[in-house]
């Protein structure tokens, strides 16, 4: 298999030699050397074996990757004597996880450190049973992110789980919690328990694939079959576009207007326990943005009806940015101070909910109950010590080398060399479009069948995996630290390919 000629991959064999990083100089054990063989044999003989026989995913038939040669962007593919044989560029980030190339980082490509994650994903220690500095730093971390004051961290209480579709679960229990504990207080005979309680979910939005999470999930083919009538999906308030990436003003506010009236009807009800939004974008469901006075609005109507605020920054924590003189964190700062509950996950490695307690009992309700209840939640092992590790070690490279500042220059780059490309194709491109100080954007095209064969092109001409979204968007985050030549590499494969189109 020939590795493609683009300025990228001239980039992965040259600028990062991957060709001369090897793993430890230690041959695999026997036992580990059988399952990669057998793994890789199984794999030759059917590519599309996984899709039948696990879960069905978004694989692109690159063939097995080295992961100890893959780094970031990177998807390294070797033969049996383990030359490269191929080199993919992978812009999903493994769906937007991997926000760093420990290349890049001495500090993440340490050897005591990966020996270090290596151990804690083979001991799979219970945090909920060990006390550890590791979930003690990835905690404390994550409280810095809303607050400044030390002295008003325990203000936030962290909950890290395994997966995002939990974190979300822990909330929607932990509001249905809240709101019933209230309900009883007052009227123990009569009062709503937790499984009279519903929610609200906006449509296009996308909050995982299990439990209340599955039910939030507006699209029906993927979790419809779990529904079982506990959330109510109310018309979305997001930004409407015109073709050419402007604000249509006056179908936003038709829009909002639609929904806050929708979304109140259900608000005034004592059986609505939460609302749940992603914020600043839906980006399953399309890139669908909102605006920062909607979220206030949205906050507004909650408190009037003493309703918990759930935002699930599971996908766009870590990609949306506050950044003050003393204070930089990678949630907006409407979120930080509007959100009841705020789910996080993906970049952060760790997935998890956030508890903003002095919120909370400004509602009325009680904090002592997420002490009581809340804290039992997520299983055994609620998350794990070498995600929680990871995920820290990223955020502090992020922090300390200020890495923000180049996902957000970068990604205003790449949005405007997007913005000139639909104005030289503007029969194929349209709708190019970002959230403020959020390092993620997405563009459309004219229909499906377009945008999946651009897709197409660059996959087999370029070796590049895009993500899709929604019916005819792709959308785009770049890595933290891309650099000028990956940004320029990029947008040459994109416009060799919208010109193949």
């Amino acid at each position: 298999m020939a590795v493609a000629p683009t300025e990228l991959l001239e980039l992965a064999k040259n600028r990062r030699p991957i060709e001369s990083v090897s793993p430890p100089e230690q041959k695999p054990n026997s036992a580990l050397d059988s399952l990669q063989q057998h793994g890789t044999y199984l794999l030759e003989q059917q590519k599309d074996r996984l899709e039948h026989v696990c879960h069905p995913s978004g694989r692109d038939a690159t063939g097995p990757i080295d992961h100890a040669l893959s780094h970031g962007i990177y998807d390294i593919i070797t033969n049996e004597e383990g030359k490269i044989v191929n080199v993919f560029i992978d812009f999903t980030s493994h769906w937007f996880t991997s926000i760093l190339d420990r290349f890049k980082h001495a500090n993440l490509n340490d050897p005591y450190y990966l020996w270090l994650l290596g151990v804690l994903a083979q001991e799979k220690g219970t945090p909920t049973e060990n006390v550890s500095w590791i979930e003690m730093a990835f905690v404390d971390i994550m409280q810095s992110f809303f607050t400044k004051e030390e002295v008003e961290k325990d203000n936030f209480v962290v909950l890290p789980v395994s997966t995002g579709s939990l974190g979300v679960t822990d909330a929607i229990d932990t509001a249905k919690g809240l709101i019933s504990e209230k309900y009883l207080l007052k009227d123990r005979e009569n009062g709503l328990f937790t499984n009279h309680l519903k929610g609200i979910a906006f449509e296009s939005g996308f909050h995982g694939r299990v439990d209340d999470a599955a039910e939030a999930t507006a699209n029906q083919a993927k979790t419809g079959h779990k529904w079982q009538g506990n959330v109510e999906h109310v018309f979305t308030p997001t930004v409407e576009y015109n073709l050419d990436g402007s604000i249509n003003e006056e179908l936003t506010k038709r829009r909002k207007q639609i929904s806050f009236e929708e979304l109140e009807k259900y608000l005034v009800k004592d059986e609505y326990a939460y609302l749940i939004v992603e914020y600043p974008i839906q980006a399953e469901g399309g890139v669908n943005i909102f605006d920062k006075q909607t979220l206030i609005e949205i906050s507004d109507l909650c408190k009037k009806y003493g309703k918990l605020l759930i935002v699930d920054d599971v996908q766009m924590g870590g990609r949306t940015w506050t950044v003050e003189e003393d204070f930089v964190s990678p949630f907006a700062e409407e979120v930080i101070e509007l959100a009841d509950i705020v789910t996080f996950g993906k970049v952060f490695h760790a997935n998890g909910s956030v508890y903003n307690l002095k919120n909370i009992k400004e509602k009325g309700l009680s904090p002592k109950y997420i002490k009581d209840h809340a804290l039992h939640y997520g299983g055994t092992h609620t998350s794990d010590f070498a995600n929680m590790l990871s995920g820290a070690m990223i955020m502090k490279t992020i922090m300390e080398e200020e890495l923000w500042k180049n996902a957000l220059d970068k990604t205003d780059e790449i949005y405007q060399a997007i913005k000139n490309l639909s104005s030289v194709f503007p029969e194929l491109i349209n709708t190019v479009r970002k959230a403020d100080n959020t390092a993620y954007m997405a563009w459309s095209f004219k229909d499906q069948a377009t945008r999946d064969k651009f897709k197409k092109f660059m996959f087999d001409n370029e070796y590049i995996k895009l993500l899709t979204a929604g019916e005819t968007s792709i959308r785009f985050a770049p890595p933290a630290d891309m650099d000028n030549d990956e940004v320029a590499g990029l947008m040459g494969a994109i416009e060799r390919q919208m010109v193949n189109l």
